[in-house]
């Protein structure tokens, strides 16, 4: 099943500009994935799977650093 997740990531610091950068570099490391970068939200299309796997992934770091951070998810199936 092919999908589409828009996410925004909000670190809860004054320097949330860093953390956002970072967690959209570690997203576009993966190259199965689809990755548009948008000036509020980065969305992200591919197979769900993958794309599930990969957001759990990169949350995982980011939710584990010293920045407390929220995410807000939409996923759409598309077939």
């Amino acid at each position: 099943m092919y999908t589409i997740v828009e996410i925004t990531k909000y670190p809860l610091t004054p320097d949330y500009e860093a953390p956002i950068l970072e967690f959209i570099k570690r997203l576009k490391q993966h190259e199965e994935l689809d990755i548009t970068v948008g000036e509020t939200s980065t969305v992200v299309r591919g197979h769900y799977d993958k794309v599930m796997r990969a957001l759990t992934d990169e949350m995982r770091v980011s939710l584990g650093g010293k920045v407390r951070t929220s995410f807000a998810l939409k996923v759409l199936n598309v077939e």
